[in-house]
């Protein structure tokens, strides 16, 4: 994946250390942590810098696109292609701020990840699940 993907509206770039907090006071909030499989009621910010640290290194890896969604600056969310080893399909998982629901950033965001994952991963399928 390139390091950074833009849609009409969003850029969605890697996660940075400068992140970390953000991403920890936002999982905090239970609409988030209760509707995302991976995240556990109080995340602590160290849990998050391992978080950013399995993205960047899943890269390499082949395991993990993850991506911060921003809109003008302001971080929005987060989108990413997650996956154990190479022989599984990608699972496509996202949350968004609670501030920035109903806009269709998430809606363009995820077009944005499955159009590239589209053109450039093999195979080509992902899964994905809800709450």
């Amino acid at each position: 994946m390139p390091k950074t993907l833009t849609t009409a509206r969003l850029t969605l770039r890697p996660l940075v250390m400068a992140d970390a907090q953000w991403i920890t006071d936002a999982v905090q909030l239970p609409e988030i942590h209760r509707n995302v499989a991976r995240i556990a009621p109080g995340q602590s910010h160290q849990e998050t810098v391992s978080f950013i640290e399995r993205s960047q290194s899943g890269v390499e890896a082949g395991t993990a696109y993850v991506r911060l969604i921003e809109h003008e600056d302001t971080r929005l969310g987060i989108v990413g292609l997650h996956r154990q080893t190479v022989s599984e399909p990608f699972e496509l998982g996202y949350w968004l701020h609670p501030d920035h629901w109903s806009k269709g950033y998430m809606t363009e965001a995820t077009a944005g990840v499955i159009a590239w994952a589209d053109a450039s991963l093999w195979p080509r399928y992902l899964v994905s699940g809800y709450f």
